[in-house]
């Protein structure tokens, strides 16, 4: 494994993940003010997911009442390589950016 991949961010800020390793993990932003405690939890549910595909799977083994039906509510086309995937999950709107 490259050093580059275990690379963390310097100066944490509460709203974005602890640590990013750019290889294994995805980075997390806490817009909706969740504390610590919460925010720890969501990010090691979600710190994992590389592809769409992987959040369809991990969508598919909760709890039904976690997820609308179709998973994925929207995908807002940014641009003609970026779309955001539009998650509802719990009381919160997870946003995917893929590209």
């Amino acid at each position: 494994m490259k050093e580059n991949c275990r690379k963390k961010l310097k100066g944490r800020n509460p709203r974005v993940s602890k640590g990013v390793n750019f290889c294994n993990k995805m980075r997390i932003i806490n817009l909706a003010n969740l504390s610590e405690k919460e925010f720890a939890n969501l990010e090691n549910k979600l710190a994992k997911h590389k592809t769409l595909g992987q959040v369809l799977s991990w969508a598919s083994s909760q709890p039904k009442s976690d997820f609308l039906s179709q998973i994925v509510a929207e995908v807002v086309i940014q641009d003609e390589f970026t779309h955001d995937c539009v998650v509802p999950y719990k009381n919160l709107f997870l946003v995917y950016d893929t590209t």
